[in-house]
């Protein structure tokens, strides 16, 4: 119970004051975008790497109150990213990422919007050396090509056309069911909260499919990673700065001590809070990737335990113990007894003579 109890206020802390590394000031100032790093080479000696998708389902006093909305209970999406180690960009690989890694937490419309142009630039490079040749991946294909919808153009909720019935219908990201890639699905409302299957993308957008050739960079786990490092000088990328600075941090968990502990001990205005807060936002973390939600849509997953009973009953073989050592502690106290006469006994003889 206490262990959702710590997820439960996580999350709650998550969405009211949001998923961010921005921070106040003693003056009340609003601080963003360090661009910084105290000297430190993190994080521009690493490689981000996403790691996983989930819907997050809470209670919602809009979603309460406003009329049409299936239930009070809607569902938020998160992205669990990684900062690697050793980035064997070569084979589009993170490096170690078992040891010395950042673990991150924010928003997935964030995380794409932050991300969907290093995909992009990641996408052209592949598809000018390869010029056109039979190695080119298949989503060089659709790269330039105008004639199909293309996922990047609906990281928003936005409205698509209308159902059947009259109702209107959105388009949206969405976490797969599986929570290893991110793609486009279409819902009954206008925050994208609420899925429907009742009608596919090709309904919605007369009869073509939506690419996702830049979602395949961006949000898709084991391909999606890309080093942040900017130049051979080691500036690092823009991207890192602003997930690095957006996030929720769970670091020395993990074994990175040249992260938010650095920067707290250069200067404890900027992440203070967030240091304070790395225990909930690991435990928050680790309850999204050990499974504890679910993933088509975001419930919380009860898992039975098998309990254990600690039995009352005192069993012959303690009593026969706790007999001994009473005995035990009985004859040495009679010794005890001895010694003292004994001495008293001989010390006045002594004294006597």
């Amino acid at each position: 119970m206490k262990f959702y109890l710590s997820i439960i206020k996580v999350v709650l802390s998550l969405f009211i004051f949001g998923v961010s590394g921005d921070n106040v000031n003693d003056e009340g100032e609003q601080q963003v975008n360090y661009d910084y790093y105290s000297g430190y080479a993190f994080p521009s000696e690493y490689s981000v790497s996403f790691q996983r998708c989930q819907r997050v389902k809470y209670y919602n006093d809009e979603a309460a109150q406003e009329a049409g909305i299936d239930g009070p209970l809607v569902a938020k999406q998160f992205v669990i990213f990684r900062l690697c180690e050793n980035s064997d960009w070569n084979n589009m690989r993170c490096g170690n990422c078992n040891s010395n890694y950042g673990e991150y937490v924010m928003e997935a419309n964030d995380y794409l919007e932050a991300t969907i142009g290093k995909a992009q630039e990641t996408l052209e490079e592949i598809c000018n050396q390869c010029n056109g040749g039979y190695q080119c991946p298949y989503e060089c294909q659709n790269l330039y090509n105008d004639n199909i919808p293309s996922a990047e153009n609906y990281i928003e909720c936005q409205e698509i056309g209308e159902a059947e019935d009259g109702s209107t219908l959105y388009v949206g990201p969405r976490c797969s069911s599986d929570g290893s890639s991110i793609h486009i699905s279409i819902f009954k409302d206008s925050n994208c909260w609420y899925h429907t299957e009742e009608y596919s993308l090709k309904d919605v957008f007369n009869g073509v499919s939506i690419s996702h050739h830049l979602f395949y960079y961006a949000v898709r786990n084991g391909k999606s990673c890309f080093p942040c490092s900017a130049d051979n000088d080691g500036n690092m990328d823009e991207t890192c700065d602003d997930l690095y600075s957006a996030s929720a941090k769970c670091e020395l968990k993990n074994g990175l001590v040249s992260g938010l502990l650095s920067e707290y001990a250069y200067d404890d205005r900027i992440y203070e809070n967030q240091l304070a807060n790395e225990y909930e936002v690991c435990t928050f973390i680790n309850s999204i990737v050990s499974g504890s939600y679910d993933n088509k849509e975001g419930d919380i997953v009860l898992r039975s335990h098998r309990r254990q009973y600690v039995s009352t009953e005192v069993t012959a073989t303690q009593r026969t113990s706790l007999l001994a050592l009473s005995l035990t502690i009985f004859s040495l106290l009679v010794y005890i007894m001895y010694l003292h006469s004994y001495i008293n006994i001989h010390s006045k003889w002594l004294g006597k003579s």
